[in-house]
Parts: C-alpha cells; sequence; structure tokens
C-alpha cells in the first residue's frame, strides 16, 4: 500500500520540541506492507544530519515542507494582536495545501494519505476522491469539558473565558471530521467517545498507544528510603492534583519524610521543593536532562498527580515500561493496559500517603505490582502490536 504522510513534527525516539514520538513508533514497527512517503514541517526543528538519521532508520525518505512567509507572518500579526480568537477555528488550520503535496497527489497514484495532526484537516475535503487517515491530537471537546470541571478553570475568569473559545473552535474543528472519505484516528477511548457522540460519526478509531525506550532493570525497592519521581512540567495540567498532593505530604510530613525521598523532573517545581524540604524531607529538583530514560529508571516510584488531560500519558507508558509503579489519577492512567492492572489509581491525595506507607512496608508486594505493569505494558503497548493494529484500519 502507498501512503503519503504529512506531518507537522519530524519523527523522533521521544517527543523533542513537540508530539513527535508517537509517529515514530508506528512508523519504525510498520507491516512490510506498507511504503511510506513522508513530507514533514519539521515544525520541532531537528537538524539535518538527525533527520538523515530517522530516515535510515525508519526506511523511508524524509522530504522537508516550509511554512509559507506569508502565512507565518499573519498568524504571528493575528497572535500577537489575539485577534486569531475571531477565527472558528485555530489559526493553523489555514495552513494552505503546498505545491509539492498537490504535486504528490495529483501525479502519484496514493492509496491512503496520513496526516497528522489535525491542523491539516480542512485538506481532505478538498480531495473528495482520496482517502484519509487522520491522527489527532486528542479531543478538544472532551479536554475543554474536562477543564470546566476543575478548580482552577472555575477561579480564573479569564482562563475560563478562553477555554470557551477554545471549546467552540473544538467543537467547529471536530465537526469538521465526519466526511466520507476520512478516518480519524484517536489514542484515547473517552475522545473516541466524546468524538462518535458529537458527530453521530462511525469513522474515528481507537489504536493503543506505543511505549517508547526500554531500558530494562531490576524492579526491587532495595534503597534505605524508597525514591519517588514526580515528572512533568508545573503548569495547569497538573495544577488541582499537584498541590492537593503537595498538601497531604505536608500534612503526613512526619509518617513520611524518614522513608521517602522526592525527585521534581521538569520545570516549575522550586516552590514545592522548598516546602517539602521545611517538613524534612530529602527532595530535589531537575529541570532537565539528556537521557530522559536513563534518568527515571534510577527511580522505585512515579506519582502522577495529573488534574486535566485526554488521551494517553507518553511519561506513564514510559515508567511502567521500565519498571517503575506508576500511582495516579485516572485521567493519568487512563488507556494504559486494559485490565487495570500494574498501577495504584487514587481519588484523594492522602491515599498516595497512606499507600506510600504501605509500600515501605510491604515492599515485595508493590514491586510484584511493579513488574505486572512493565509486563502488560510491552506486551499491550508494543509498538510492532500498535502499528499493525494502526495500519489494519487504512484498508477501507
Amino acid at each position: 500500500m502507498n501512503i503519503l504522510s504529512v506531518t507537522m513534527f519530524t519523527p523522533t525516539p521521544e517527543n523533542y520540541n513537540g508530539i513527535s514520538g508517537l509517529i515514530y513508533h508506528l512508523l519504525i514497527k510498520k507491516p512490510k506492507w506498507v511504503n511510506i512517503t513522508l513530507y514533514s514541517y519539521n515544525a520541532n526543528k531537528v537538524d539535518t544530519g538527525t533527520i538523515k538519521s530517522i530516515s535510515k532508520i525508519l526506511g523511508i525518505d524524509i522530504k522537508l515542507l516550509h511554512m509559507p512567509q506569508g502565512f507565518r507572518i499573519i498568524n504571528f500579526l493575528l497572535r500577537k494582536s489575539r485577534l486569531d480568537w475571531l477565527l472558528p477555528l485555530q489559526t493553523l488550520s489555514y495552513i494552505p495545501i503546498p505545491k509539492q503535496v498537490k504535486n504528490e497527489i495529483q501525479k502519484n497514484k496514493y492509496d491512503v494519505i496520513w496526516l497528522y495532526p489535525y491542523f491539516f484537516s480542512r485538506w481532505m475535503k478538498k480531495f473528495p476522491e482520496q482517502k484519509f487517515v487522520l491522527t489527532g491530537c486528542d479531543s478538544g471537546v472532551l479536554f475543554a469539558k474536562r477543564c470546566f470541571e476543575d478548580d482552577y478553570f472555575k477561579k480564573n475568569k479569564k482562563r475560563l473565558a478562553n477555554l470557551k473559545r477554545q471549546y467552540y473552535k473544538a467543537i467547529k474543528t471536530e465537526q469538521g471530521l465526519n466526511i466520507p472519505n476520512a478516518k480519524i484516528h484517536f489514542v484515547g477511548q473517552a475522545d473516541l467517545t466524546i468524538y462518535a457522540h458529537l458527530n453521530n460519526a462511525e469513522n474515528g478509531f481507537y489504536s493503543p498507544h506505543p511505549h517508547y525506550q526500554i531500558s530494562y532493570k531490576e524492579i526491587s525497592f532495595h534503597y534505605p528510603k524508597l525514591k519517588v519521581l514526580w515528572a512533568g512540567k508545573n503548569d495547569y495540567y497538573m495544577l488541582t492534583k499537584g498541590h492537593e498532593l503537595l498538601l497531604a505530604f505536608l500534612r503526613f510530613s512526619k509518617s513520611l519524610n524518614e522513608i521517602i525521598e522526592i525527585t521534581f523532573l521538569g520545570k516549575g517545581w522550586e516552590n514545592y521543593q522548598q516546602q517539602l524540604y521545611k517538613y524534612g524531607y530529602e527532595v530535589k529538583c531537575i529541570t532537565w536532562v539528556e537521557d530522559y530514560i536513563k534518568e527515571i529508571i534510577k527511580y522505585d516510584i512515579q506519582v502522577v498527580p495529573i488534574s486535566l488531560g485526554t488521551g494517553t500519558k507518553g511519561k506513564v507508558l514510559d515508567a511502567m515500561a521500565n519498571g517503575l509503579l506508576c500511582i495516579g489519577t485516572h485521567y493519568a492512567l487512563e488507556n494504559i493496559c486494559s485490565h487495570l492492572e500494574g498501577y495504584l489509581e487514587y481519588d484523594n491525595a492522602e491515599d498516595v500517603c497512606r499507600i506510600l506507607i504501605d509500600i515501605y512496608a510491604n515492599r515485595e508486594k508493590y514491586e510484584q505490582i511493579a513488574r505486572n505493569g512493565q509486563e502488560k505494558v510491552i506486551k499491550e503497548h508494543d509498538p510492532e502490536l500498535c502499528s499493525k493494529h494502526f495500519f489494519s484500519h487504512f484498508k477501507f
């Protein structure tokens, strides 16, 4: 099958300056019957040498596209003046079809055109005889609905007003995806459900998110203190639940500060570090590492207090695939493993503290849960299995 792919981000083994990991791992294990020609806008700014190396590894030809200068200027001016809110769709949705892509479609007989992400969705209506597969992002409608329920947005009128505008743009965008010549790919079950409900659509499909790199290590909580990792950026995705967990850690400090040490991996956690330190915790912040997997395998447990989000959380997949025991919210753990095993889901932040106390007292029990989680992620989110399932939907 000959497939033309257009992506905003050049595929990379881990997300690099954007959501570039998913497409890489769908491509690296692609079935033998799949032949790909790929065009990339390289919005994640991967250097030329690395692109050549990735092209060789993936066994595909990567051709670069350039954003038209006029579009870049208009996009900049609209965003700077905030007039972009007047547009019914996000500004990037108005990217014109490049001549190279038009010529490819007209000259060559492609079975399917694969677009990533939804910025290019308007192109699909311009070629009604051509079959398309569009890979997300996740549902913007679902994300906005979840934000409306979060305390951060409820208390911030300006943020709430912006969110409402995003919500209406997302509705219009996702309604435009329900066309007969396209299939829409989601890596979230709830994302697919809300898309299908919103449009009364049957052209969406769910495919599990492949895990990324694995560096096998012995799962053994053998250090005197449990090594707890708190990874991600301190932004509104983790604000409400993150603050709740911080307060719980402070309330349980007499029970916890002698049995756990905490490492923040990401930007913006210095205030949390200072507060925990005052309460006797051994705690440090790391803002950036050269090799993410090499760093996270140093830890026993990852706490994931995600307040908001949709789809599949790559950092949770990374952690579980590499043997960390994950303790997280429902939004952190959704779409990971089909049988709700191998991780610990919580509702109340104080439950995390009680779980950590129990882990310290019953290490072998929780080591086995971590092993179960690793085994299930490696099996169910295997890149070859995910790629096979994904490309099976191209036959329509």
